[in-house]
């Protein structure tokens, strides 16, 4: 792997783990709406519109698409729709937008799985052209190391958000109710 790989990737990651083992991040998550972090997921039906956009113009490998085997599209099609079910009109469904968020990340980690075993290495297994290879250059490394720790991060926030309320049974924001 270049070492632009693990530039881009291991400082957002690191920045990651740090507020989410932060006790005054975890403060702020209290005055962010639950359904906030349901929503912003929504952005990934843009970017695998884009995914599809750079396989019909020839530079992403089939299978990194919605059409092949990246199901990611699911996440932000859902969001939509799960925000408002697991946290409209005053419910508050931890249970169903924790196992949400955990499918979010499941298929996250399915499209980078097919990413790595896509590009021109040792790990190749799709021997189909392209190879995976536009992912390590200018502006398609902010995939990784923007938009991949971004989406992680949104849904880990979720989770943390979630598992503290629970506990300690608490309205997020103290301008609004939130009844289960």
């Amino acid at each position: 792997m270049p070492p632009r790989f693990l530039v881009a990737i291991v400082p957002p990651f690191i920045g990651t783990l740090i507020l989410l083992f932060s006790k005054r991040f975890g403060r702020l998550l209290r005055f962010i709406p639950p359904e906030w972090l349901i929503y912003i997921q929504s952005f990934r039906i843009i970017m695998e519109v884009f995914l599809w956009l750079g396989f019909t113009a020839g530079f992403v490998p089939f299978q990194m698409t919605f059409v092949g085997l990246n199901f990611d599209i699911l996440v932000g099609l859902t969001a939509l729709l799960a925000a408002p079910v697991f946290f409209g009109r005053g419910r508050f469904r931890t249970f169903e937008a924790i196992i949400w968020n955990i499918s979010g990340i499941s298929l996250l980690i399915n499209i980078i799985f097919i990413s790595i075993i896509s590009t021109p290495t040792t790990f190749r297994i799709f021997m189909n052209e392209p190879a995976n290879t536009m992912i390590a250059e200018f502006p398609f490394i902010f995939i990784l190391g923007i938009i991949v720790p971004f989406a992680l991060a949104m849904h880990l926030f979720s989770i943390k958000q979630l598992v503290s309320a629970e506990k300690s049974k608490i309205n997020f924001n103290p301008f609004r109710s939130n009844k289960s």
